[in-house]
């Protein structure tokens, strides 16, 4: 919760008060913010935590012309997220995994949608949550 949620909150906050004119601002949520599941209910409460505190920082801060979205990427393939499927001992892999594409995404597929939505070509856009799960939670 304090990294996951807490950390968000904090970066937020301190975003928010340095934006004097309007800007766009990205949460890193997780698939798991869409959803609910077993053994992890922590991290789901944080991630569901990190898509409410943007919705609602979106709303309060429509009037400075700032925008807040989350991206919820489903599992990413970075060395972390091995590292973690390692630990299961083969219980994970992209065959495993309900997703429409038979691959994890890389984190430029995550990035891509980030960049987009810290530009102008997204300049109405905010308020949003946006999948980047290969149909993960479809």
């Amino acid at each position: 919760m304090n990294v996951n949620l807490r950390g968000v909150f904090a970066c937020l906050k301190y975003q928010l008060r340095s934006i004097v004119d309007g800007g766009s601002i990205v949460n890193v949520a997780s698939a798991a913010g869409t959803y609910g599941g077993p053994m992890i209910s922590p991290y789901i409460a944080a991630k569901h935590g990190v898509v409410g505190l943007s919705k609602a920082a979106a709303y309060e801060y429509a009037d400075r012309s700032i925008r807040v979205n989350a991206v919820c990427p489903g599992w990413t393939d970075t060395v972390l997220a091995q590292e973690f499927i390692e630990s299961l001992n083969g219980l994970i892999t992209p065959n495993t995994v309900p997703q429409l594409f038979k691959h994890f995404a890389k984190p430029e597929d995550v990035a891509g949608i980030i960049v987009f939505l810290l530009s102008d070509d997204s300049k109405f856009a905010t308020k949003g949550v946006f999948a980047i799960d290969g149909g993960y939670v479809a």
